[in-house]
C-alpha cells in the first residue's frame, strides 16, 4: 500500500510539472468591442492574425523558457508587489510572472486601432481592452515588413499591462528623472531595463523570438 501511495505521489507530482510545462492560453478580439480608424479589410484580417500569434508566442516554449529563468524588479508588477514576500529582495520569479500571465486561459479583449499621433499601445489593467495606433507601431518596427508581425509584438506587451504590471521607466518629458529614461539605440533593448522590466523584457523577448520565426519560416499556427 505505501508503495502504491508513494507512486501515485509521484505521478500526481509529474502531472502538475507537465501542467506548469504547457501552459496555454487563447486571447481573442472580441468583435463587438472594436473600432478602427479605416475600413480596409485587409488591415483588419492582420488585426485578427496579431491576436492569434500573440497567443502562439505566449504559448509557446522558447517564450516560457526565456521568461520562466528570470527574476525582476518587485515593482514593476505594481500593486502586485506587496503579495510578494520580503525575502526575495524585491524580485519576482519567472514563474510567478508566468502564473499570474497564464492564470486566465480564456480571455477576449476589446480593440481600437488609430492611426497616428499616439504611443504604440495604451492598456489599462483588468480593463480587457486595448488601443493601438496603426503609424507608430509600423514606424517602430518596419523590419517586420508586416503590420501583424509588428502588432503581435505591442499586443504581448500591452497584456502585460492588462495582467497588473507596470513600467519602472519613462520615455521623456520635463518630469521623467533621467535615471528613468529610457535609452535604446541601434534597435537594442535599453540594458538597464531588460532584466528589471516584465513588461518591457515580454516586448523585446516576443520581438526576437517572432524575427526568429519569420526569417525561418515559421508558422506560429503549426506545431506549437
Amino acid at each position: 500500500m505505501k508503495r502504491l501511495f508513494f507512486f501515485s505521489f509521484l505521478l500526481l507530482a509529474f502531472q502538475s510539472i507537465k501542467a506548469q510545462d504547457n501552459r496555454t492560453i487563447s486571447i481573442t478580439l472580441d468583435a463587438s468591442k472594436a473600432s478602427y480608424f479605416t475600413t480596409d479589410p485587409i488591415i483588419r484580417k492582420q488585426v485578427d492574425s496579431a491576436f492569434k500569434m500573440a497567443a502562439a508566442v505566449f504559448n509557446s516554449a522558447e517564450f516560457q523558457k526565456e521568461i520562466g529563468n528570470m527574476t525582476f524588479n518587485c515593482k514593476s508588477y505594481c500593486k502586485g508587489c506587496a503579495k510578494i514576500p520580503a525575502a526575495t529582495e524585491g524580485r519576482i520569479s519567472g514563474k510567478t510572472v508566468l502564473d499570474t500571465l497564464f492564470k486566465e486561459r480564456d480571455v477576449k479583449m476589446g480593440f481600437e486601432l488609430k492611426e497616428k499621433d499616439g504611443p504604440l499601445g495604451l492598456t489599462s489593467p483588468g480593463a480587457y481592452f486595448t488601443t493601438a495606433w496603426y503609424g507608430p507601431i509600423q514606424e517602430n518596427m518596419p523590419e517586420f515588413h508586416s503590420f501583424a508581425y509588428a502588432l503581435t509584438a505591442n499586443l504581448c506587451h500591452e497584456y502585460m499591462h492588462q495582467v497588473g504590471f507596470c513600467h519602472l521607466y519613462c520615455m521623456g518629458g520635463w518630469l521623467c528623472n533621467p535615471k528613468k529614461r529610457l535609452n535604446e539605440k541601434n534597435n537594442k533593448p535599453d540594458e538597464k531595463f531588460i532584466g528589471e522590466d516584465v513588461t518591457y523584457k515580454v516586448g523585446w523577448a516576443v520581438y526576437y523570438i517572432l524575427m526568429d520565426w519569420k526569417k525561418n519560416g515559421i508558422d506560429p499556427f503549426k506545431g506549437r
